[in-house]
């Protein structure tokens, strides 16, 4: 006789909690921290796929973008969060596999529905014996329906290291009906291992027919609990927006799993909060208030990326309200902005603008105080998403010198048809139209892309790059 999915759920879960190697999911204060964790996801799903963009092939690319158009919300924005679904089918289509396949295996199916929350999120360096024990959260994003005569499924979690290696953290048969949306848990323990970014990703199916699902980065630290003890100290001795920002990530890191600096790795947070100078830092991201230091006590109003150089002008990139401004300059786009600032002689930072009103005018005014302090001969303002309106209508009012330029990059409501009603060159970068193309006139450019927002920001700096060539 079959049973109900409700009596297989049961039945599922008597059977993991007779387990040690897994349990139902306990209940907690996680509830209160989910949709800022959704959030987060999303942005870690969007970089993957970015990066699995410039690795794809004209044709390959196509067809994704055809796949998401077909599958958006009619009148949703550019930058309007897709669905994990349609995300998962456009890595799909990026690998040269087919989502819409009516004999597609399930577990081909079923491995990038899976979310993992890692608890601790970070654990130490050391050089052997056994780490912390970790709780790994695993739920499936959205319903992927279990063949029917199928009752258990192997899923190994591996460690991703480093340099390439990978360790085999622990592998159970799971019952099919524990990949709903209440989800189930894993323990594993870290690998033995020096400060660096590992990677944890489930697989799922017999070895020899595994299917990989998404990678989240999990921190080694070097002397963590000390650290994290001096941490608490000097934030309440000598407050910095960098001390404050760490320590109430740490919080929600290791008690819930949630990954709010994600994009820069852990242990670079540390070494920029003990004020190491910027010579001594190995992080290709880092705070800058445009003194040599790179962690003064007061913090860093901005981030950018670490040179020697000097530079010839600034490019102010103002990001949205949804991001942290490191998150701009990481991954595949990051590597574009480096080219173009050694390229072209450009400081590339970013900052933070507060939706608060007068947010646009403080930074605009922060950015031009600093191009005059490193005598820069020129500065162009890039602003993202939710930021485009407010950066326009602050330029239309009042332009100050030596801002030469405006790029307004996916923006929500900015859409000029022209650039005559402002007094500098204006960059027009738009996702989602129904077709690629460029429209220009006297002081303005217009650029539209079929890419959703996310996919269109790895190419961001080259367009850019191509806008300075050219005189704007």
């Amino acid at each position: 006789m079959t049973l109900p999915r409700s009596a297989l759920s049961l039945a599922a879960a008597a059977a993991i909690l007779a387990s040690s190697g897994f349990a139902a999911p306990r209940q907690g204060t996680f509830a209160v921290h989910r949709p800022e964790h959704v959030r987060l996801l999303h942005a870690e799903r969007e970089a993957l796929l970015g990066e699995a963009w410039l690795r794809a092939g004209a044709a390959r690319r196509e067809r994704a973008v055809a796949w998401f158009h077909a599958r958006r919300r009619p009148g949703a924005p550019a930058r309007a969060r897709p669905a994990f679904e349609t995300l998962a089918d456009v890595a799909a289509l990026l690998a040269g596999q087919d989502p819409g396949r009516a004999d597609r295996p399930w577990t081909e199916r079923l491995a990038p529905s899976l979310d993992l929350r890692v608890v601790p999120g970070v654990f130490a360096a050391r050089e052997e014996g056994r780490g912390e024990s970790m709780v790994v959260h695993i739920e499936a994003l959205y319903p992927v329906e279990a063949p029917e005569n199928a009752r258990e499924l192997p899923l190994t979690l591996t460690w991703l290291g480093p340099a390439g290696e990978e360790v085999e953290a622990r592998t159970e048969p799971v019952p099919t009906a524990c990949f709903d949306r209440e989800g189930f848990e894993m323990f594993v323990r870290p690998p033995a291992s020096e400060p660096g970014r590992w990677r944890l990703v489930a697989d799922v199916g017999r070895a020899g027919e595994r299917r990989r699902g998404s990678p989240i980065a999990v921190d080694c630290v070097r002397d963590l609990a000390e650290r994290r003890a001096r941490l608490q100290q000097e934030t309440a001795r000598a407050p910095s927006a960098l001390r404050a920002e760490l320590w109430a990530a740490l919080g929600p890191l290791s008690e819930h799993g949630l990954r709010r600096l994600g994009s820069l790795d852990l242990g670079h947070w540390f070494d920029f909060c003990e004020r190491l100078p910027l010579a001594d830092l190995a992080a290709p991201i880092v705070p800058w208030t445009g003194r040599e230091a790179a962690a003064e006590g007061a913090g860093g109003a901005f981030w950018t990326l670490p040179h020697e150089q000097r530079f010839e002008r600034g490019l102010l990139i103002a990001c949205d309200s949804a991001e942290h401004p490191a998150s701009v300059l990481a991954g595949a786009a990051g590597e574009g902005w480096r080219r173009l600032s050694t390229r072209r002689s450009v400081r590339v930072f970013v900052g933070a603008c507060s939706s608060a009103p007068g947010g646009a005018a403080r930074l605009l005014e922060e950015a031009v105080a600093l191009a005059a302090e490193r005598d820069w001969a020129g500065l162009v303002v890039l602003a993202r998403g939710d930021r485009g309106t407010a950066f326009l209508r602050e330029l239309q009012r009042s332009c100050p010198e030596p801002v030469e330029g405006l790029v307004l990059c996916a923006a929500l409501g900015a859409a000029p048809s022209g650039g005559a009603e402002l007094p500098v060159p204006l960059l027009f970068l738009d996702a989602l139209a129904a077709e690629d193309g460029v429209a220009s006139g006297e002081g303005w450019r217009r650029v539209v892309s079929r890419e959703p927002g996310f996919l269109l920001d790895p190419r961001v700096p080259g367009l850019v790059e191509a806008w300075l060539a050219e005189g704007r």
